[in-house]
């Protein structure tokens, strides 16, 4: 099914929500869809610290946390 279902009948609804950046969420990340920058620069909470990253081309944020092993979770 998918959204492009309703383009038929809701044109111009479909036409401006796919352009928003709700419509553009879904997908595979990449340039054209991840609005946050992976930089590397930590984001810092009151007990972890999380770094958005691009590893080999994967978008990864990696959770450090104090009494936790480092995880990266793949986006």
């Amino acid at each position: 099914m998918g959204a492009e279902a309703c383009a038929s009948c809701h044109a111009e609804q479909y036409r401006m929500w796919s352009g928003s950046t709700h419509g553009r969420a879904g997908g595979a990340p990449g340039p054209e869809t991840v609005i946050a920058p992976f930089d590397g620069t930590p984001i810092r909470f009151a007990d972890a610290t999380v770094v958005p990253r691009i590893r080999g081309g994967a978008y990864e944020f990696v959770v450090r946390q104090n009494g936790f092993e480092e995880r990266a979770f793949p986006v």
